[in-house]
């Protein structure tokens, strides 16, 4: 009954499958191709089957949800868990994404390694409304999946933790650095950058002295991070969320100094990493590349009318690639860890570095995490958030 359903060609007169569904094949056909070539295989693989409560909320954006494992099992352990939430916005293109590699744009040093894992639809609901954000407990519970889709499996990404303590003595260090390019815009003033014009209020940090790789600026910004830490900075001692008044204190175990120089101690430690690195200058030169600006790439973005296949023009695909990347490098986050140096285990991705007291030698990994391409529609509220900016700049300046 499918076949005779199906439409006759014009000249002979066979029924064919319908151009969509052919389509519409080839393109599973392909994913499935990709699939087995990363190794991964949804038909072998079997879901993870965990309990809500051996998972615990390690972090939130505003897509994503990442649980850290503290169960038993030896499979999970020192791994967590990525879910993207129901109501998070639309993702990007899958040619986007495959520009926002992080192995080809920074380098395989700095990446994170992920794998895809599936999860039944009801233990993801559960995760979800179990581990959020204490400002929306008193929400209604969401669901993953629609009820057309609700026998469907969901797909979670694993990655290491690297604020897990394998060793102790041990120290994890979360930073988001933004962006360290001032805005190119007359209405401002010369050097204010996006972070400056935001929350130039509330902090003294400026990225702009963290990417300068000058000793001096980028102790003073990490000192600015540790003094009003926001959402911008984060600290793990042997496993555990430690704010920064906690800092001195639980700093002990790790070097013998006072109180008072716990946190010098600690800033002089990220900086000498960061310095070894070359991954923030790799960052800079991202964000360099922005595509002329948001009103540039927004007015590309307008002409398409909401469709992508419109933008005819490879140098205006360009222009919001380069745009998209921009914004990705100023919103991921770089994951320090440090210990002290273990010969019997080598790491080929480790750096190492001397204590500025003791003069012992120190093992670190810096990886690079959320560095995710958003969708191309996003631009205009891009642009709105910028205007709303300057123009709470512009009275606050008027007012004084």
């Amino acid at each position: 009954w499918l076949v005779r359903a199906w439409p006759t060609h014009p000249r002979t007169n066979e029924r064919r499958m319908p151009r969509r569904w052919r389509l519409r094949a080839s393109r599973k056909i392909r994913w499935w191709k990709k699939a087995e070539e990363k190794g991964w295989d949804p038909k072998k693989e079997e879901p993870i089957r965990s309990k809500c409560d051996r998972w615990t909320w390690r972090g939130e954006g505003g897509a994503h949800i990442v649980l850290s494992y503290v169960g038993m099992d030896e499979k999970l352990r020192g791994f967590v868990l990525r879910l993207r939430k129901p109501d998070a916005p639309r993702p990007a293109t899958k040619k986007m994404q495959r520009l926002g590699n992080v192995e080809q744009l920074l380098g395989e040093r700095y990446a994170m390694k992920r794998v895809q894992v599936l999860l039944h639809p009801q233990d993801a609901d559960a995760l979800l409304n179990r581990h959020r954000k204490r400002s929306a407990s008193h929400a209604k519970p969401v669901s993953i999946r629609s009820r057309k889709n609700r026998s469907k499996m969901v797909v979670g990404e694993l990655m290491e933790d690297l604020a897990h303590p394998h060793e102790v003595p041990f120290l994890c260090v979360e930073i988001k650095p933004k962006c360290g390019v001032p805005l190119n815009d007359p209405r401002l003033p010369r050097h204010m950058c996006a972070f400056a014009l935001k929350n130039g209020h509330k902090t003294r940090y400026r990225p702009a002295d963290l990417f300068s790789m000058v000793e001096g600026r980028m102790k003073q910004a990490v000192l600015a991070l540790l003094q009003s830490p926001g959402n911008n900075w984060r600290a793990f001692v042997d496993g555990q969320l430690k704010e920064s008044w906690e800092l001195p204190s639980a700093l002990r175990s790790i070097v013998p100094c006072e109180r008072k120089d716990a946190t010098d101690w600690l800033a002089q430690i990220v900086v000498d990493c960061l310095k070894k690195e070359h991954l923030l200058l790799k960052l800079l030169e991202l964000q360099q590349c922005d595509g002329g600006g948001v009103h540039e790439v927004n007015r590309i973005c307008q002409a398409a009318r909401g469709r992508w296949r419109r933008v005819v023009s490879r140098d205006h695909k360009m222009r919001v690639a380069e745009y998209l990347l921009a914004r990705a490098a100023s919103d991921c986050s770089l994951m320090l860890s440090i210990k002290p140096m273990v010969y019997s285990h080598p790491h080929t991705h480790m750096g190492c570095t001397s204590c500025p007291w003791t003069g012992a030698m120190l093992q670190y990994r810096l990886k690079v995490i959320d560095f995710e391409v958003k969708h191309w529609r996003k631009v205009e509220t891009h642009l709105s958030n910028h205007e709303a900016l300057v123009q709470r700049h512009r009275l606050a300046a008027r007012g004084n």
